[in-house]
């Protein structure tokens, strides 16, 4: 999962707020420097270099940077975009990095058209990043093939009229209703019925 495949995820609103941050500092982290925001000309100091590039490392930097810090009024509502952007990506690899369409296809041994016919016929649970490209949550795959029961959860939210975004975090969110357990732990451990109660619930909250 890229960056910019999550940035084009986001709002056009949200892009162009967190993508100027966000693209910045990968920039400033390349040459080994710290932004500081409100010091004086020419003041950096020295990045400890680490190996993580993944968005939300990102994120953690911008939000505990000075960035924020030398601020007079923090931007909270930029605050929550990023804490946002952080949050996706974490639902994106909940039990596994997200497959594309070609490793769908291959796993399942259907053509890649297939999948996206699975997709749009709610079969299965795949996420678009505003280029027409679709990702698919890893745990929707067992050892035969699609999770049990998935199919008449996705018709469900999908009824209830819940964005594919919110569909996903329903489904990977644990819930004391469901003795701290997602939806996707039940449906592994085959207790659908009690996942589809819930997402009605879930859809006229939604709604």
């Amino acid at each position: 999962m890229t960056e910019s495949e999550l940035l084009d995820s986001l709002s056009p609103e949200e892009s162009r707020d967190v993508a100027i941050f966000v693209r910045y500092l990968r920039d400033v982290r390349a040459k080994g420097f710290r932004p500081v925001v409100g010091a004086s000309k020419g003041s950096k100091t020295k990045l400890i270099k680490g190996g993580n590039d993944s968005i939300s490392a990102l994120v953690d930097e911008l939000l505990t940077s000075d960035m924020f810090a030398a601020t007079i009024e923090p931007d909270l509502e930029l605050k929550a975009k990023l804490r946002g952007l952080k949050a996706r990506e974490q639902m994106l690899k909940y039990q596994g990095l997200p497959w594309t369409s070609d490793v769908v296809a291959e796993y399942l041994k259907i053509t890649p058209q297939m999948v996206s016919k699975k997709r749009r016929g709610k079969k299965l649970l795949g996420l678009s990043f505003g280029n027409k490209e679709y990702i698919y949550p890893a745990w929707q795959f067992d050892r035969d093939g699609i999770l049990p029961g998935l199919d008449r959860v996705l018709l469900v939210l999908n009824q209830g009229l819940v964005p594919d975004w919110d569909k996903l975090r329903f489904l990977v969110t644990p819930d004391p209703r469901l003795a701290e357990k997602s939806p996707v732990e039940l449906l592994q451990s085959n207790q659908l019925e009690a996942v589809l109660v819930m997402a009605k619930v879930y859809g006229v909250q939604i709604g």
